[in-house]
């Protein structure tokens, strides 16, 4: 993947399926981000695989300066099952929603129970993934919720000790936080 540095600053390179481990570094001080991961499970068609915290210089349209190539790692995807290879595609994604918020977790560490706050712009169906850090969906939530103030509630019972990841996705916008549950 190519960021024009002249265009756009890179801030960060946040973790989703993919850990840190599978994000190559030598390169991107040069504005390229080179990835190599192998999932045995099939994605889903909202799986994040990371995200780009990115900073303009100037003005213009992202989807028009960030584009992948093949010059260091093949841009392909491997369909085990079928045998062939898969398109792979970019998402961008605005600021989100004015109104829209996720909190972190209270508590956390995760002891018995730990709630996941949110806000919604307005009403509508939001769904919250849990992730381990493996990238492996473990929990969904999906529920039609009121325009401001919300939240779920969680028993650690269902869920393994470790570190997660949480997801907020409503009206094609998404935020992520991790959580630790402990024994």
């Amino acid at each position: 993947m190519a960021l024009p540095l002249d265009k756009l600053e890179l801030i960060d390179v946040e973790e989703g399926l993919l850990l840190a481990e599978n994000l190559g570094t030598v390169q991107r001080r040069n504005g390229l981000l080179t990835v190599s991961w192998e999932r045995g499970e099939q994605m889903q068609e909202l799986d994040e695989l990371f995200t780009l915290v990115v900073r303009a210089k100037q003005n213009g349209e992202l989807a028009d300066w960030v584009n992948l190539g093949s010059r260091f790692t093949a841009a392909q995807a491997y369909d085990r099952d079928q045998n062939r290879i898969r398109d792979i595609d970019l998402g961008h994604f605005s600021a989100v929603h004015p109104g829209m918020a996720l909190y972190q977790n209270v508590p956390n560490p995760v002891t018995s129970q730990t709630v996941i706050p949110f806000d919604l712009p307005e009403d509508g169906e939001a769904i919250i993934e849990l992730y381990d850090v493996g990238g492996r969906r473990v929990m969904t939530i999906r529920d039609d919720f009121a325009a401001g103030d919300n939240e779920v509630r969680i028993k650690a019972g269902q869920l393994s000790p470790g570190v997660y990841s949480y997801t907020l996705r409503f009206g094609g916008q998404q935020l992520s936080r991790k959580m630790i549950v402990t024994d």
